[in-house]
């Protein structure tokens, strides 16, 4: 059986952001292991947000409203739920990125990418974590908690540095 503290650091992590770094990463990534609270509030589009951004927060902005609406896990068996809910919604989010036409600028292209594979690192780590949920797991269960941790800070970055504020790791407050 999972210890108490194992799951209400799961039910924190994942609640807060569902959502290290290496030369290729945002400097933001790097300091991705002192996050706060304050880090995972969604931020206000910057008035120069590009055409890109803008369309990536609109494309996403119904499907996170779905998930922020979600109640938050209290227990494990509302933690199992609730990943089981919103695995489906961060797979929309990620199709929702992936068909917006990509940017001109090369380093907007490259951030873009980058986002999106640490977007896809959150769907991927969401779903390990579920399935050591289902089997009880409690090794697995540790290793799943920390890729989606790891990929959440990274698509905080990635979402700060494209300026997009609509996914990418941010609560809804």
């Amino acid at each position: 059986m999972r210890s108490t503290l194992s799951v209400l650091a799961a039910i924190l992590v994942l609640a807060a952001g569902t959502g290290c770094g290496d030369d290729d990463e945002p400097a933001a990534v790097a300091t991705a292991a002192s996050t706060t609270a304050d880090d995972y509030t969604r931020p206000e589009p910057p008035p120069e947000q590009s055409r890109w951004a803008m369309q990536v927060d609109d494309a996403c902005g119904p499907v996170q409203r779905q998930i922020d609406a979600l109640p938050a896990p209290t227990d494990e068996a509302s933690l199992e739920r609730w990943v089981a809910q919103v695995l489906p919604l961060v797979g929309k989010e990620v199709a929702a990125v992936k068909a917006v036409k990509p940017s001109t600028k090369d380093d907007e292209v490259r951030n873009a990418n980058l986002f999106i594979g640490s977007l896809e690192g959150i769907e991927s780590a969401l779903t390990k974590y579920l399935a050591a949920l289902q089997e009880d797991d409690a090794a697995a269960i540790e290793k799943a908690l920390m890729e989606a941790n790891a990929a959440g800070a990274q698509a905080r970055a990635y979402a700060v540095s494209l300026d997009v504020t609509e996914c990418g790791g941010y609560s809804g407050s």
